[in-house]
């Protein structure tokens, strides 16, 4: 009931085994208040089963897992630490480099002045800032689309000039561009962490 009633909650999930069969961790987390339930299944049905989010209508910090997005009562954030472990994977590949580090650069200033904000007493960054940061934001995942080949990838793996890497970017920034209201969410609400590390200490200390 608690947790139902917070303004930012962070929820994630891992697996486990009880005797020999798979089943799942799941937490909903605030700095002072966290619930761990244990359930067979991952996805919906073992959130709606735990209770908490099924009606939440705050702001869920998560890692985009799409379970989440069936809650349309709540706003929804996305963990940028796990955005930023996958963009340094694909900055890896010299040709992608440029853009990803860039698009690093981006989530860590929306990280700070979001931070700089909130500990100033702001419930939001100034929109001026925020306009300035989504553009480049956007102008990033712009860039990343003109070193990728055109159109989808196809569904056989090095076909019509397609690598590994390329699907794997390509990929990243379809979900960056379609959630940039999610990846940016602390923009908007500086009560918002940019990580979900709160959800995930408590299952992995």
């Amino acid at each position: 009931q608690r947790l139902g009633q917070e303004p930012v909650v962070h929820a994630d999930e891992t697996g486990t085994r009880v005797r020999t069969t798979k089943h799942w961790m799941h937490t909903v987390a605030t700095n002072l208040l966290t619930l761990v339930a244990v359930h067979r299944r991952r996805g919906v049905e073992a959130i709606i089963d735990i209770g908490v989010l099924s009606a939440f209508a705050g702001v869920i910090v998560h890692d985009g897992y799409a379970s989440y997005d069936v809650f349309t009562a709540a706003t929804h954030a996305q963990c940028g630490a796990h955005l930023i472990r996958h963009l340094t994977g694909v900055a890896e590949n010299d040709r992608h480099a440029e853009w990803a580090k860039e698009m690093i650069a981006v989530l860590l200033d929306a990280k700070a002045t979001s931070e700089t904000a909130a500990a100033t007493g702001q419930r939001r960054v100034h929109p001026h800032t925020a306009r300035a940061l989504r553009r480049r934001y956007h102008r990033t995942l712009d860039r990343a689309f003109t070193l990728l080949p055109p159109g989808r990838p196809p569904t056989r793996r090095h076909k019509d000039g397609w690598s590994i890497t390329d699907r794997t970017a390509w990929n990243l920034v379809t979900r960056m561009r379609a959630d940039a209201d999610q990846v940016l969410r602390l923009l908007d609400d500086t009560r918002v962490n940019f990580d979900n590390n709160t959800a995930e200490r408590a299952l992995r200390m």
